[in-house]
């Protein structure tokens, strides 16, 4: 018989490995009465053996006599709780989590009876897996469920009859744990409020769209000084098919209009010159800050948090 251990002088090892001597005792069977030993003189000599030996004899020599019987619930949890510990022995809180879950939900679903302290203990060593599982990867979520599962045994206690020893340690661990979460809440929502307030500069976006606008129209007025250069070589020809003195007033207002498509070309020339500039300086400049302002808000992405000490 086992005797009773007391879960607030355990450490998470030796926890678990007296959740698994409580395991493995519920599921062993009492051992059977001897039969007595056989007498010479309880059959005649000569008597044909009964009927009931004679139909084990014939049961051991059918095939799959040998086989062994599929695994109970009892036993189903015992295994993955095993695995689990081993698990827990190599570091790997994940896996372990599966298995003391898998177990857990074996017991809870199938009505496998193996007592309110093994029940406790299994449920303290899940809380417990998933602490280092914390600590290891700073995943919230892992220390939300060990603080509601430590939180769990003390509801459960006053039905299921836990031993006080049991709930004082999951309540001493849960007490420990509730600073780490809301200073590690805190600083996520302050976190993400800094974000949301960071306000958006739209001078890129102004930027940008004018020296595209600008650019855009230096090029749509080329068209003046081209236009311009077309109606002066168009003067220019006409002046020369005009060269007779008869042809002499003719002649000035060729020479006038020659003067105008140079005056065109010029100033569509500047125009667009000059806008075309202005709006790849802009371009330029839009870009430029675009750039930096994402730079600034990556390298004003909060850092993560420090980690704190295990507990």
């Amino acid at each position: 018989m086992l005797r009773p251990v007391r879960a607030s002088t355990l450490g998470p090892r030796q926890t678990l490995a007296a959740l698994a001597a409580l395991a493995l005792a519920a599921s062993r069977p009492a051992a059977a009465a001897p039969e007595p030993a056989p007498s010479e003189a309880s059959e005649p000599a000569g008597a044909e053996p009964d009927a009931a030996a004679s139909d084990a004899a014939t049961a051991a020599s059918e095939p799959g006599a040998d086989e062994p019987a599929s695994e109970t619930p009892l036993t189903l949890a015992r295994r993955l709780y095993d695995e689990g510990t081993v698990a827990y022995s190599a570091s790997d809180y994940d896996q372990a989590i599966e298995k003391f879950t898998a177990a857990l939900r074996i017991i809870s679903t199938q009505d496998v009876d193996v007592g309110a302290d093994t029940r406790a203990l299994l449920l303290y060593n899940l809380a417990t897996a998933h602490r280092k599982a914390y600590e290891m990867s700073r995943a919230l979520e892992h220390l939300r469920k060990a603080i509601d599962l430590y939180d769990r045994i003390e509801r459960e206690a006053p039905d299921a009859g836990y031993s006080a020893d049991t709930v004082m340690q999951a309540r001493d661990a849960r007490a420990a744990l509730e600073p780490t979460l809301r200073e590690q809440e805190a600083k996520a929502a302050a976190a993400q409020r800094a974000a949301n307030a960071r306000p958006v500069d739209p001078v890129p976006r102004r930027l940008i769209l004018s020296g595209a606008t600008l650019t855009g129209v230096g090029v749509a007025s080329s068209a003046l000084w081209i236009a311009g250069i077309a109606l002066g070589l168009g003067a220019n020809r006409d002046i020369e098919a005009t060269s007779r003195p008869s042809q002499a007033a003719g002649r000035a207002d060729l020479f006038d209009r020659g003067h105008q498509a140079d005056a065109l070309a010029i100033s569509g020339a500047v125009v667009s010159s000059v806008l075309v500039t202005a709006g790849i300086a802009l371009l330029a400049a839009g870009i430029a800050r675009k750039r930096k302002r994402g730079g600034d808000a990556h390298a004003w992405q909060p850092r993560p948090v420090a980690r704190v000490g295990a507990r």
